[in-house]
């Protein structure tokens, strides 16, 4: 079963409606990076880990950089 924070964060939401053909879970994923399917819980969980990472690394780490401030 998929945690709040691997539904929605800053950046993206899974949308509410799950398929499932009997034996996964396809999920779609909107998000800023664009639109997104998660073939299973365990791919969502990544996903979504992912879109958060690179959202950090967008707003914090990659800013600075380009800011000059390594």
């Amino acid at each position: 079963m998929p945690t709040s924070d691997w539904v929605a964060g800053e950046r993206f939401k899974v949308d509410e409606r799950v398929e499932n053909d009997g034996y996964l879970n396809y999920y779609t994923i909107r998000s800023d990076f664009g639109d997104f399917e998660a073939v299973s819980t365990a791919t969502l969980r990544v996903r979504s880990e992912l879109l958060r990472l690179g959202f950090e690394l967008r707003t914090g780490f990659g800013a600075q950089v380009k800011a000059g401030n390594q």
